[in-house]
C-alpha cells in the first residue's frame, strides 16, 4: 500500500481523528495533525485564551485594514 493510500485510509469520515493503518502511527499523526491545522480550532483556542472587548477588536480591525490599503495605493 503508498503513502498516499495509507494517508486516505487513515481519514476517519466526518470527524477530527485519524485511524492507524497497518501499524503507521506516523502517518495517522500526520493526518491528525492536518486536520486540526485546516479545521481552525487551534487558532480559535487561541483567539478564546482571554476575554477582548469588542471596541478592541474593531480597531485591531481598522488598523489591519489601513495596513493592508497602504500597499494598495502604491
Amino acid at each position: 500500500m503508498n503513502r498516499r493510500e495509507k494517508k486516505r485510509r487513515s481519514l476517519l469520515a466526518g470527524g477530527l481523528g485519524a485511524n492507524v493503518v497497518d501499524g503507521e502511527l506516523n502517518t495517522a499523526i500526520q493526518v491528525w495533525k492536518q486536520e486540526l491545522k485546516n479545521s481552525e480550532n487551534l487558532n480559535r483556542l487561541y483567539e478564546n485564551r482571554e476575554f477582548v472587548k469588542p471596541s478592541v477588536r474593531k480597531r485591531k480591525m481598522i488598523q489591519f485594514a489601513k495596513y493592508r490599503n497602504s500597499f494598495q495605493e502604491d
